[in-house]
C-alpha cells in the first residue's frame, strides 16, 4: 500500500548543517532541541514511486503518510538487492548522513537512541519544512525488514 499524503512540520526548522547561509531565525545545528523533532512511532521504509524506469526509497508512517522520499535512491529495486544493514543512511551529530543535490538537502544522524531527519527543499539550506525522530531500534528494524523483502 502506497501512501501518498505528505507530511510536513508546522514551522520550518532553521539550521545549516553543511553549508548554507544564517537565518534570521537560525539556531546552530549542535545547538537544536532534539526534543522538539516530532517523535515517529509508526516508521517505515518502504519502495515506492514506482514506474518502468525507477522506484524511490521512503520513509512513511500509517499515521502521517508520506515522510522523505529519496529522490536519488531511483534504482532503489537494484540497490537493496546488495545493501546491507551497515550501509543503511545514518550517521553521527558530528558528521550526519548527507545528500545534497539541486532540488533538496537530507540530513540523517542518530543521538541518544534516536534518529533524526531533516529534509529541506533546497541544496545549502538554512530552513528544513521536513524534520522528525525515529527511535533508533524502530529506524533499524524498518531497515531490516525491507532488505529482508530484496534479499
Amino acid at each position: 500500500m502506497r501512501i501518498d499524503m505528505k507530511f510536513e512540520n508546522e514551522q520550518p526548522l532553521y539550521t545549516t548543517v553543511l553549508c548554507g547561509e544564517p537565518h534570521p531565525e537560525h539556531i546552530p545545528f549542535h545547538e537544536l532541541d532534539l526534543d522538539s523533532f516530532p517523535l515517529i512511532a509508526d516508521f517505515r521504509v518502504l519502495v515506492g514511486g514506482r514506474s518502468v524506469d525507477f522506484a524511490y526509497v521512503e520513509y512513511s508512517s500509517y499515521i502521517l503518510g508520506l515522510l522523505t522520499t529519496f529522490v536519488n535512491w531511483n534504482d532503489a529495486d537494484e540497490r537493496l538487492q546488495v545493501m546491507k544493514i551497515e550501509d543503511i543512511p545514518l550517521g553521527t551529530m558530528e558528521k550526519p548522513w548527507n545528500d545534497i543535490e539541486q532540488g533538496f538537502e537530507l540530513d540523517i544522524w542518530e543521538k541518544d537512541g534516536f534518529v533524526y531527519v531533516i529534509l529541506g527543499d533546497e541544496p545549502c539550506t538554512n530552513k528544513f519544512e521536513v524534520w522528525y525522530r525515529v527511535r533508533k531500534g524502530d529506524y533499524v528494524q524498518a531497515w531490516k525488514d525491507i532488505l529482508a523483502r530484496y534479499q
